[in-house]
């Protein structure tokens, strides 16, 4: 017949056992290394066919050699203080051979036995690669921005900087490495003076107050705002920049940031200040200046002029009439020598 001890033991183990059986995520106990409970979260992570097929193993010898170390500092850690440690990542070798990433946690279980090593584990080799193959997406995306040829950044939901292209860079003076991960609108100093929400945030978060500030702004179905906007703090006399900002979005359609491009348009504005300025000065030129036209009779001997009510106007008066012209009289030396012969034969 077993004994109290016995008994009390068997009860021990047999609880843990059945509080661990029904965990989703993979549970195993090991004592000096080797597994003694494992769960059948267990038995699928590693791809055994059972847990009689784990228990007994050296724990260590289903860790990639990466980490072997670094988990066995690890169980040090839990035995001597007595603490959990938190999640870690790690690899693991089924029993195939093959590798899968999983998070990993370890505690310390009291048992009659004496203490073992609690391992909780989770597969996250689907996430891991999905979470390269997002990386590898930004990473292409952001070789795309840095060779645009107009000034181009990036902004994650947080407003952090997480794309700024050369172009910007030679645009603002303002190297990549000095602004990436900024929030708070620090991308909009450059162009400011000061942090303020810019294209950028407005197309992520409309404000009709910030709107206003642009010098044309409009929205395309929702997703695009393009928008004009002077900035005196740029340059010696400042520049006119022409943007242009849109939402980002995931393969799953959620939006996870926005980018914005610029167009220094300052050499266009001046431009078309100075031509607008030009014929203002043109229009208001003709205003001033009456013209004549058609055909107008004449005298042929008295060179008179007759206006459009038959009229006999002398020329002189007519042209003054009918323009801004003033006449001034003289005489020529012909009409001199015919009127005053003798004051012409004094003058030679």
């Amino acid at each position: 017949m077993m004994d109290t001890a016995a008994r009390r033991l068997c009860h021990s183990e047999e609880r843990y056992r059945q509080l661990v059986e029904t965990n989703p995520d993979a549970v195993f106990c090991h004592r000096a290394g080797m597994i003694i409970i494992a769960n059948p979260a267990a038995v699928e992570l590693f791809g055994a066919s059972s847990s009689e097929e784990l228990i007994g193993r050296d724990f260590y010898s289903m860790v990639h050699a990466d980490d072997v170390e670094r988990l066995k500092s690890r169980r040090e850690h839990i035995v001597q203080t007595r603490l959990s440690v938190p999640l870690t990542r790690a690899k693991f070798i089924q029993i195939d051979g093959r590798v899968i990433d999983v998070e990993v946690a370890g505690s310390l279980v009291a048992m009659d036995r004496g203490p073992m090593v609690q391992t909780v584990a989770r597969d996250i080799t689907a996430r891991r690669k999905a979470e390269e193959a997002l990386a590898d997406s930004e990473r292409r995306l952001s070789d795309i921005i840095e060779f645009l040829p107009d000034p181009t950044w990036v902004i994650d939901l947080d407003g952090r900087v997480v794309a700024w292209n050369k172009a910007i860079e030679r645009m603002t003076g303002v190297k990549k490495k000095a602004i990436l991960g900024k929030g708070g609108y620090a991308h909009a100093i450059p162009f400011y003076g000061e942090p303020r929400p810019t294209l950028i945030d407005l197309v992520l978060q409309r404000d009709r107050q910030w709107e206003t500030n642009y010098l044309s702004f409009e929205e395309e179905d929702g997703l695009l705002l393009v928008g004009e906007s002077f900035h005196p703090k740029m340059g010696e006399e400042g520049r006119f920049l022409s943007a242009t900002a849109a939402k980002l979005y995931d393969a799953q359609g959620d939006v996870v940031g926005a980018v914005e491009s610029l167009r220094d348009i300052t050499a266009a504005k001046l431009a078309e200040r100075d031509r607008e300025r030009l014929i203002a000065d043109l229009q208001g030129a003709l205003a001033e200046v009456r013209t004549l036209s058609g055909l107008l009779p004449i005298c042929a001997k008295c060179k008179n002029i007759r206006d459009d009510r038959g009229y006999w106007n002398q020329i002189e008066s007519y042209i003054t009439k009918h323009s801004k012209a003033e006449f001034s009289h003289s005489i020529c030396p012909d009409c001199a020598k015919a009127l005053y012969p003798d004051l012409h034969m004094q003058l030679k």
